[in-house]
Formats: C-alpha cells, sequence, structure tokens
C-alpha cells in the first residue's frame, strides 16, 4: 500500500470575502502546495458558515494528489495534513494549529483522543471515519464510535516567589576593659557589651499570577451517514496563582562582650566580661502575589448532515476561573546571641582573692520575623465561548460577539435556501420565550443570504443560555449566546458647579475624557470630566445663560451607566454616581 508523506503547512484559515460561490485555484499555479493550502483554505472557512464544502469544491479535492494517498500518524501531527486514507492512533497529540483534510479517517478501537495541547483544530474527513484496526466497515458506516477533542486552553503560569530579604549585620563586639595599676582607677576595667544584631531585611511580594490561555478554534465538519459521538472541548485556561512571598531574610549574630580587665590594685575587683549582644530579629515574610484572572473559552463550529442526532455533541466553552492567591513567605530566622566576655584576673592577693571574674551573660536570639500575608484570589472568570451548529449546505445563522451586555444590539448573519422566508425562535435557559416560527418579514436573497440587527437587550434579557434558532425552509441552525449586565460604572470626580447654565435634552453615548454638564436635583447644573474606559452616557445641551435669549447648544457628556431607582423631581429619570459627597452633583435627570 502506497504511504505519503505528511503536507505540513502552517495554515491562516482566512474566511473568504464571497458568501457562497468557492474561489477556484489560479490554473496558471504552479506550486502544488499552494494550490493545496488554498482548497484547505476554502474548505475550512465553508465548513465554518455551514456551507456543502464537499460538494462545492468536489473538482478541487480531486485534483490533490494527497487525496490518493494514505498516510499514517504517529504520535503527533500538525500544520496541514491532506490524505485519502488517514490512519491515526487512539491518542495523537498537536504539535501546532491542525487542518486535517481526508478521504477516511482510521482509529483503532472505538474512541480517539486529539490533544490539543493550546493548539486550534479542523476536523474535515471527506467520506467518513473507519474504526477498529483493520476493520472492513464502509465509510460512514453505522458503527458508531467516539471522538474527544480537546482544545481547552492552557492554564496561566504560577507567579514568581518573591526575593528572599537581605541578612541582618551583625552587631559589633563589644571593647575590653583596661588592666588596672596599682594605684588605678577601678572603673577603666569595665568591659563593654557586645551590639544587638540587626534584623533581616524583609522577604519580597511573590509575583501576580500569569493569565491562561483562551479556548482554542475548533472546527468540526461531520459527514453524510455518520453516528459518532463527539466530545468538544474549548474551555477557557485557569489563570495562574500568585507567586509565594519571599522569606524574611536572617537576623544579625550579637556582637561578643568585651573581656574585663585585669585588676594589679589590691582595692579593685576585676570585672565579669562584657555581656554578649542579642541576636537580631529575622525579617518578615512577604505578601503572596494575586492570582490572575481566567481566559476566555473558545469558538466551536460544527456542521452536520440531515438526519444526524445533535444530542451525540457535547461541548464545553466555559470561561476559565480565576487565579488562586499565593501563599505569604516565612519569616526569617534569629540571628544568634553573642557570646559574653571573658571576666578580668585579680592579680594582687589580699582582701579580695587571686581569681578570675566570670564571664560575661549572653542576651540570647532574637525573635523569629512574622510570616507574609497571603495575596488575593482572582474572582474573575472568563466568558464563555460560543457554539455554533449548522445543518450543511443548507442553513446556518451567526452573530457578532458574545457575550451581549445591556443595550447592546445583536447582529445576525443566516444562510440558507435563497428567496425563501426566515422564521425565528428562541429559548432563555431553556425555556421558550415565546417567540416561535416569527416572521419577522426577512427573507434570504437570491445568494441564500440574510444580515441584520435585532432589538437591544434589556436587563429582563440577562442571561448564561440564550438560544436563537432560525428556519429557512425545512431546515434550521441555531445559536447559543449570553447577555450580562454592564460592570460598574468608575466614579465620578472633580466636580464644580455653573450657575447661569440650562440643561436639557435626553441622554445617549460618548467616550469619556469629554467635558460634561449635568443637571442636580438642587437644580444647579454641575461640570466634570470624567476618566475610565467604560461606557459614558452624553448628553445634548442647551446651555444658555439667564435672560439671554440666543442659545448656544453642543453635546457635552457624562460618565457612568443607570445604577440606582431614580429620586429626582417627578417626571424624570436619575442616574446615580459612584463615590460620596453632595447628591447635587452625582444625579442627573433627562425627561421620561
Amino acid at each position: 500500500m502506497q504511504t505519503a508523506v505528511l503536507l505540513m503547512v502552517s495554515v491562516m484559515l482566512a474566511t473568504p470575502s464571497r458568501a457562497v460561490a468557492f474561489a477556484r485555484p489560479d490554473p496558471a499555479e504552479k506550486d502544488p502546495a499552494a494550490t493545496t493550502v488554498s482548497v484547505a483554505n476554502q474548505a475550512a472557512a465553508a465548513a465554518k458558515r455551514g456551507e456543502d464544502w464537499r460538494a462545492g469544491l468536489r473538482s478541487d479535492l480531486a485534483k490533490l494528489p494527497q487525496l490518493s494517498a494514505t498516510t499514517t500518524v504517529t504520535d503527533t501531527v500538525g500544520g496541514l495534513v491532506v490524505a485519502g486514507t488517514l490512519r491515526m492512533p487512539a491518542t495523537v497529540k498537536l504539535t501546532g494549529d491542525t487542518t486535517i483534510i481526508a478521504g477516511t479517517v482510521e482509529f483503532p478501537g472505538k474512541r480517539a483522543v486529539i490533544e490539543g495541547r493550546g493548539h486550534a483544530l479542523t476536523f474535515l474527513p471527506v467520506d467518513g471515519v473507519r474504526w477498529g484496526t483493520g476493520s472492513k466497515a464502509a465509510a460512514g458506516a453505522t458503527t458508531q464510535g467516539e471522538i474527544e477533542i480537546d482544545a481547552n486552553g492552557l492554564p496561566g503560569q504560577t507567579g514568581e516567589m518573591g526575593f528572599p530579604g537581605t541578612p541582618g549585620a551583625s552587631g559589633r563586639d563589644g571593647l575590653a576593659g583596661q588592666n588596672v595599676p596599682d594605684g588605678g582607677v577601678c572603673e577603666n576595667a569595665m568591659p563593654e557589651a557586645g551590639q544587638s544584631g540587626d534584623t533581616g531585611g524583609a522577604g519580597g511580594d511573590g509575583a501576580n499570577g500569569k493569565g491562561g490561555q483562551g479556548g482554542q478554534l475548533i472546527n468540526v465538519s461531520i459527514p453524510s451517514g455518520s453516528t459518532d459521538r463527539y466530545l468538544l472541548l474549548s474551555a477557557g485556561g485557569a489563570g495562574g496563582a500568585g507567586g509565594p512571598g519571599g522569606q524574611g531574610g536572617t537576623g544579625g549574630s550579637g556582637g561578643n562582650g568585651g573581656n574585663g580587665g585585669d585588676s594589679f590594685e589590691e582595692s579593685c575587683a576585676a570585672p565579669i566580661g562584657g555581656a554578649g549582644g542579642r541576636g537580631g530579629n529575622g525579617g518578615n515574610g512577604g505578601k503572596g502575589g494575586s492570582g490572575a484572572a481566567g481566559a476566555p473559552g473558545g469558538q466551536i463550529f460544527v456542521s452536520y448532515p440531515e438526519g444526524y442526532d445533535r444530542s451525540w455533541i457535547t461541548t464545553d466553552v466555559t470561561g476559565g476561573s480565576g487565579g488562586g492567591p499565593g501563599s505569604g513567605g516565612f519569616g526569617g530566622v534569629p540571628g544568634l546571641g553573642g557570646s559574653g566576655g571573658s571576666g578580668g584576673f585579680n592579680h594582687v592577693c589580699g582582701p579580695i582573692p587571686c581569681i578570675r571574674a566570670p564571664s560575661g551573660p549572653s542576651s540570647g536570639p532574637g525573635s523569629v520575623g512574622s510570616g507574609g500575608g497571603p495575596g488575593n484570589a482572582s474572582e474573575t472568570r472568563g466568558a464563555d465561548g460560543r457554539v455554533t451548529f449548522n445543518q450543511v449546505g443548507v442553513t446556518s445563522v451567526a452573530i457578532d460577539k458574545s457575550p451581549y451586555l445591556v443595550e447592546e444590539t445583536p447582529t445576525y448573519r443566516v444562510t440558507g435556501q435563497p428567496n425563501t422566508p426566515i422564521l425565528w425562535s428562541s429559548w432563555k435557559d431553556g425555556v421558550s420565550t415565546g417567540e416561535v416560527d416569527a416572521y419577522y418579514g426577512q427573507n434570504t436573497d437570491h445568494s441564500g443570504r440574510w444580515s441584520g440587527t435585532g432589538p437591544a437587550w434589556t436587563s429582563n434579557d440577562v442571561s448564561e443560555g440564550w438560544v436563537k434558532q432560525v428556519k429557512v425552509g425545512d431546515r434550521t441552525a441555531q445559536v447559543s449566546f449570553q447577555v450580562r449586565r454592564p460592570p460598574p460604572p468608575d466614579p465620578w470626580l472633580g466636580w464644580g458647579q455653573m450657575p447661569g447654565i440650562t440643561v436639557t435634552g435626553d441622554i445617549g453615548f460618548s467616550g469619556p475624557g469629554t467635558r460634561i454638564y449635568a443637571r442636580g436635583t438642587d437644580n444647579g447644573v454641575y461640570t466634570s470630566t470624567p476618566g475610565g474606559a467604560g461606557p459614558q452616557w452624553a448628553v445634548p445641551l442647551s446651555p444658555r445663560r439667564s435672560g439671554s435669549s440666543g442659545s448656544t447648544s453642543s453635546m457635552r457628556s457624562m460618565s457612568a451607566a443607570p445604577m440606582e431607582p431614580p429620586t429626582a423631581t417627578s417626571g424624570s429619570r436619575g442616574y446615580h454616581r459612584a463615590g460620596k459627597g453632595s447628591a447635587a452633583a452625582r444625579w442627573a435627570s433627562r425627561p421620561q
């Protein structure tokens, strides 16, 4: 049997600008590899749109020499793989973003696992999948196997440990006492005590965790007659945990006590040795780093034929969890206490015996440093990804983003039978919204395309489980998405009152950094320039000084989104500003 070498080409799967027609490779194309890449790009893009790429590119696929060869994959695969028969192991690991186009894909046994390890996969069997080593079953037969594609994002790395604290300096040794001659001063024999060691330096704070990798693209086109099950995983990677704090530095050793001086004066008793200095305290441990936010889930595109049971497909595009806190660093080890100095010696025997005085005491070690506090865990979960199901070559529906925020407007793109009415149905959290095969006067064009916007989302639409379905002719397609509340606004700062100005008009949107005017509940007009990168409210004004018949109208904006019910004057709606201070500086109203 002929065995072909894998065609390993890194591919960017660009969506063609043409919606329906398949672009043909240039007949004068001299590079076979470039021709293969061009056909693969078109097939992958068409599969994502739910179009029948097998029929649309039939003649181009037939010209690819790789589709007449048998290729065997061992443990790893990556890039572009094109083959007539592709034999793969039960478990295979991707070495990069991968596109597989094969007449028949063969697996041993009844279950296969493709480990993405942070890479995307486009899986396009032309005729079908065959199960069991040496199986004689025809491609596309009813034998059911399961393919798991793991394109989950990789977790973020743990933050680096904080640097250890520097050791404390040792204490200076005490000076020795002087020898006292006959007739000398007794006090001169007294030694100095050793100095205490310095406290060790504090440990450095742990670094914050690194962000995880987003879920990777999965693009699967299930061939006609298939009964295989698919487990498709493209969850976002968890944020990395914060790094541990560094250990506190070791305390410095205490200085040794000085030796006592000898006495040659019979009236002077030789002194005891100087006390050893106390060891320094250990440094405090550093604080642990903060965990990183979770990464978003990826996108999964599944096109399937008529008669295929979609319950055989399980998907996961949940966002990654936030990283945990870094642990606090250990406290530093205390320094040792210095040794006491030797006592002086009495050289004249008389009332005071000729003996050596005792050595000085040690002041002991320092204290262990305090442990550092833990870092902050991240509560930010990555946004969920999106799953798009399309019946092959018949109907598809796609949206422009997910998740949506309240007051954002969705854009839908529908493909299906040309010049045919589009019927809409929807579910929220698994329950019908009451929209069942609703017709809004929308039809596909002569190319089988339609795009348009829906109404803006309201607070009543907030849900993690939206499903929109279109029906074109007798075929349906669905798309899942989420609608969420907007994030809280930035606080307003720097308000100042401007007397003699009148504010009128409704509220719209604008950007930050714009000079704004707003009316307070005290009927005064206030001005500020909000910061932040979030949405901004804009107020069309008609500023007019008292007693003036003219108007110098202009557009001004005001920051933040509605947060609380109004308490403004009757017939108007209020918008509360975060922060404390005069209520007049925190409210604006507009006619209802």
